[in-house]
C-alpha cells in the first residue's frame, strides 16, 4: 500500500518524522522552525519540488528574500506547471527589486490559473509602479471577481483610484472593504478623504466621526476632520480637531500645520504663526511650515518677514512648487516681476503641466516688457500644455432655439469688493430679467457684502471653490448654460481652463486684458479703445467689441476736495496708488523725469500696506535716486491698510496721477477720475496697456495721452505749470465722469445682451 501512495505522490512524498515535523511548522506559519527543520531535507532531497517550495516560502515569510531564491527557483525548475509556486518566486523576486522577471512569473502563474487573486494583486502593483494605470486597474478588479475578501486588491483599487481623481469609484470600493472590515480605522478615513475628493465634506466628516467611534485617539481622522470642516467653514469646530490632533501627534509636523491654516481662516496670524511654529520647533527647516508662516505673516502685512520664510523654505526644499509660488508671487506684488517670471518658469521646467503657476506666469508677463507677438505664443505654450483641445465637444443642438430665453453664466473668484466685482455689478443689476437668466459660480471661498449682494441678485448661486474643473463644468452642464462668461480668467483663483471641458455652447472671456490662448474660448469681449481694428496683438478668440467696455458705478464714498493741494503747498504733488508689479524701473526711470522738469514736485506712491515694508521703501528709494531724485521728494505711505473712504480720501494729497506702463492702471485711473484729478498715460500696442487711454477718450480727456515718454513729460509738465487749470479739473470731473459712458450702468447692460443675442445668433446659424 505504502509503494502504490509513493508512486502515485511522486518523489516529493516523505514519511519520515522529521518531514512530518518540518512540513506541520510550515502549515502553522512557524516560519523560523519550519526553515530550520526545512534546510536539512532540502539538502538531502534536492529534487524534492514540495520540499524546496516550502523552504522557500519559510525563508520569505522571515523576510530573507535572496535567501528564498534558490530553493524556489529549484522548486519551480522541478514543477514549472504549478502555480503557487510560480507565484511564490514571483514574490521573492518582486521584494528583490527584479519587477521584470517576478512580472514574468506571475503572468506564467495566471496562465495556468487564471483566477490565482494573489497574483493579479501583485500583477497590478508592477504596474501601476509601471504607470501603466488602466492594466493594473482590471488587475486589481480581476483580482476582486477571483476572491471578494482579498483585502489587499480592494485596498490597492481604491488607493489607486483616489490618486487618479476618479473620487466616485473610489468611494464605493472603500465601502466594500467596509463591509469586510467594518472596524477598520484606515478604510474609514480613506472613504472620508475620497467624500473631500469630491467636495461632499458633510459626509467625510461622518466618516471621520465613524473613525473616532472605533478610536477616539487617532489624530489621523482628527486631523482629516479638521480639513473638511474647515472647507466647511465650521472654524471653531476645525479649529478644535485640529488642536486635539496635534495634542495627540505633537511630533507630527503636518498637525501644526493644519492648527495654523484653521487659525489663519480666523484670521488669528499671530496665533498662527505660533502653531506652525511649534511645528517647526520639532522638525526645523520643513518647508511646509515655513512657507505657511510666510503666508501667515503676508496676511498680516509684514511683507519682509513673509518674504523671508518663502525664501527659507525654497532654500530648503528647491523642488517645493507652493513655496515658489508664493516667493514669486510676493516678489511680483513688491515690484521684482523679474525674479517672479523667472521662479515660475523654473516651476513649470520641472512641471509643465502645473496649472496656478501657468496661470501666474501669465499674468507676471502682463506687468513686464515685451513684444505682442511673444506674449501672444506665450500663451499658445499655456494651452499646449494644460489640455486645450482634448476633450470633446458636446452636442448641443437640442438647445439651438432662436429667440428663447437666454441663460448666462458668470464665472468669478471675485464676487466680493474687488475692482471685477465692482464691475459687474451694473450688469448684474440692470440684466433684463424677462430676457436672460443669471447663474453665478464663485471660485473663491473669501466673501463680504459684495458677495452677499450678488446671491440676493441671481438666478443661482453656484459655490465651485471646492470643485475640480471636470466636476465644476458637469455642474455648469447640468444648469443648462448657454453662455458661460469667465471673468479675469488668469487672475487670483479664476477657472479658465474650465473653458476646455467645453461646459456651454458659447464661452467668453471678460475682464481679461489678453487672450486666454484656449481654442475653446470663442470670444473676448472689449471696445475698440483697448483693440483697434489694425492692432498688431493677437487673439485665438473672436474680439467682440462694446461701444465701452469699462463700467463701473459712480463712487459714492467720494469726499468733498476743497482744490488741488499745490495751491496750498506752493509745490506740484504726482501721485500712484498702483501696483507695485506695475512700477518697474523703466516707469521708475520716466517718473523721475517728470519729477526732474517740474521744480520741488513730490511723488505720493500708495498701494494698501506695501509700502509699509522697510525693504519696498528702501528699494524704491534707491531706485529714484539713480535718477536724483532725493528721498524728501518721495512720500511713500506707510499707513496699514485704509477703509475704502479713507483710501479716497488720500486722493486730496495729490494733483496729477501718473500712470504705469506697459500695465496701465484701470480702477485707479476711475478712482482718480472720480476724485477730480487728470491721469497721465502713455498708451500701449496691447491691450493692457490702454484701459486708462480707453477711459481717458470717453471723458474727452484725449489730450492726457502720451504716444512717448518724450510726450508723457510734456504732458505732466504743462499740467503742473497751469494750477487754475488743475482747480477746474478738479470740480469738473467727477461730474463729467458721472455722465460718461463709463458709468452708463443700465446702457452697458443692454449693450452687452445685444451682443450675447447675436453671438447666440451666430451659434444657431452655424449649428443649422
Amino acid at each position: 500500500m505504502l509503494d502504490w501512495l509513493k508512486n502515485r505522490l511522486g518523489s516529493g512524498f516523505r514519511s519520515d518524522a522529521a518531514t512530518t515535523e518540518a512540513y506541520a511548522a510550515h502549515q502553522s506559519g512557524n516560519w523560523k522552525r519550519a526553515a530550520e527543520l526545512l534546510q536539512p531535507i532540502a539538502s538531502r532531497h534536492p529534487d524534492d519540488a514540495e520540499a524546496q517550495y516550502r523552504l522557500g516560502d519559510a525563508l520569505y515569510q522571515l523576510n530573507r528574500a535572496q535567501d528564498a531564491l534558490p530553493p524556489l527557483e529549484r522548486a519551480v525548475k522541478i514543477r514549472s506547471d504549478d502555480a503557487e509556486y510560480l507565484y511564490k518566486l514571483g514574490n521573492a523576486l518582486k521584494d528583490l527589486e527584479r519587477a521584470d522577471e517576478a512580472l514574468d512569473h506571475y503572468r506564467r502563474a495566471l496562465r495556468l490559473d487564471p483566477l490565482h487573486s494573489r497574483a493579479l494583486n501583485n500583477t497590478g502593483t508592477i504596474l501601476e509602479e509601471r504607470d501603466e494605470l488602466d492594466q493594473a486597474l482590471d488587475c486589481y478588479r480581476r483580482a476582486i471577481l477571483a476572491d471578494g475578501k482579498l483585502l489587499p486588491a480592494h485596498t490597492n483599487l481604491a488607493v489607486l483610484l483616489h490618486k487618479l481623481g476618479r473620487y466616485a469609484e473610489a468611494t464605493e470600493v472603500y465601502e466594500a472593504l467596509l463591509r469586510l472590515q467594518p472596524d477598520s480605522v484606515r478604510d474609514w478615513c480613506d472613504l472620508g478623504n475620497s467624500y473631500q475628493g469630491m467636495g461632499r465634506y458633510d459626509e467625510a466628516v461622518r466618516c471621520y466621526e465613524r473613525a473616532l467611534a472605533l478610536d477616539p485617539s487617532s489624530a489621523d481622522a482628527l486631523y482629516r476632520s479638521s480639513i473638511a470642516l474647515l472647507n466647511l467653514e465650521k472654524l471653531p469646530e476645525a479649529e478644535a480637531a485640529a488642536r486635539r490632533a496635534a495634542e495627540i501627534a505633537p511630533v507630527h509636523p503636518a498637525g501644526w500645520r493644519n492648527l495654523g491654516d484653521t487659525l489663519q481662516a480666523q484670521h488669528r496670524f499671530d496665533d498662527a504663526v505660533s502653531a506652525y511654529q511649534r511645528g517647526l520647533d520639532a522638525h526645523p527647516d520643513t518647508p511646509e511650515l515655513l512657507n505657511n508662516i510666510g503666508a501667515a505673516y503676508w496676511s498680516n502685512g509684514s511683507l519682509d518677514q513673509a518674504l523671508s520664510c518663502f525664501e527659507r523654505a525654497v532654500k530648503a526644499a528647491p523642488q517645493f512648487s507652493d513655496a515658489r509660488k508664493n516667493l514669486s508671487t510676493a516678489q511680483s506684488a513688491v515690484g521684482l516681476i523679474d525674479d517672479a517670471i523667472a521662479g515660475y518658469r523654473d516651476i513649470l521646467k520641472r512641471e509643465p503641466a502645473n496649472e496656478h503657476a501657468s496661470r501666474l506666469l501669465l499674468s507676471a508677463l502682463l506687468y513686464a516688457p515685451g513684444s505682442a507677438a511673444s506674449l501672444f505664443e506665450e500663451h499658445l505654450d499655456f494651452a499646449r500644455r494644460l489640455g486645450s483641445g482634448k476633450h470633446p465637444v458636446p452636442d448641443w443642438k437640442a438647445g439651438a432655439r432662436p429667440g428663447r430665453k437666454l441663460r448666462i453664466g458668470y464665472v468669478s473668484s471675485d464676487l466680493r469688493r474687488h475692482p471685477v466685482g465692482f464691475n459687474l455689478v451694473p450688469l448684474v443689476e440692470h440684466h433684463d430679467r424677462a430676457a436672460f437668466e443669471i447663474y453665478l459660480y464663485s471660485s473663491s471661498r473669501q466673501r463680504d457684502s459684495m458677495t452677499d449682494w450678488f446671491k440676493e441678485r441671481t438666478d443661482a448661486w453656484r459655490p465651485i471653490a471646492n470643485l475640480s474643473d471636470a466636476a465644476a463644468a458637469q455642474v455648469i452642464v447640468q444648469d443648462e448654460v448657454d453662455i458661460l462668461v469667465l471673468l479675469a480668467g488668469r487672475f487670483d483663483e479664476n477657472r479658465p481652463l474650465l473653458a476646455t471641458y467645453r461646459p456651454a455652447p458659447i464661452q467668453v472671456s471678460m475682464h481679461d486684458p489678453a487672450t486666454s490662448g484656449l481654442t475653446e474660448m470663442d470670444y473676448l469681449i472689449a471696445d475698440r479703445g483697448l483693440v483697434p481694428r489694425r492692432a498688431r496683438e493677437q487673439f485665438t478668440e473672436r474680439v467682440a467689441c462694446l461701444p465701452t467696455f469699462y463700467v463701473h458705478p459712480p463712487v459714492r464714498e467720494a469726499p468733498l476736495h476743497a482744490g488741488p493741494p499745490c495751491a496750498r503747498d506752493g509745490r506740484v504733488t504726482f501721485g500712484s496708488f498702483n501696483n507695485p508689479a506695475k512700477i518697474n524701473e523703466g516707469v521708475v526711470a520716466l517718473w523721475a523725469q517728470v519729477l526732474n522738469a517740474v521744480s520741488g514736485s513730490r511723488l505720493l506712491l500708495k498701494y494698501f500696506n506695501t509700502f509699509v515694508a522697510p525693504g519696498v521703501r528702501s528699494r524704491y528709494s534707491g531706485l529714484f535716486r539713480k535718477h536724483g531724485i532725493d528721498d524728501d521728494r518721495l512720500i511713500l505711505v506707510d499707513k496699514p491698510r485704509d477703509a475704502r473712504k479713507h483710501h479716497l480720501d488720500r486722493y486730496s494729497q495729490i494733483d496729477i496721477a501718473l500712470d504705469t506702463f506697459p500695465f496701465t492702471g484701470s480702477t485707479t485711473t476711475f478712482e482718480a477720475l472720480s476724485m477730480g484729478i487728470p491721469v497721465v498715460t502713455l498708451e500701449g500696442d496691447r491691450m493692457v496697456g490702454r484701459w486708462s487711454a480707453a477711459m481717458l477718450r470717453k471723458v474727452g480727456l484725449s489730450r492726457l495721452i502720451a504716444r512717448s515718454e518724450v510726450e508723457y513729460v510734456e504732458i505732466a509738465r504743462q499740467l503742473a505749470s497751469n494750477p487754475d487749470a488743475l482747480a477746474r479739473l478738479r470740480g469738473e470731473l467727477p461730474e463729467r465722469l458721472a455722465r460718461s459712458p463709463l458709468c452708463a450702468e443700465q446702457a452697458r447692460a443692454r449693450q452687452l445682451e445685444r451682443l450675447y443675442r447675436c453671438m447666440w445668433a451666430r451659434w444657431l446659424a452655424q449649428q443649422s
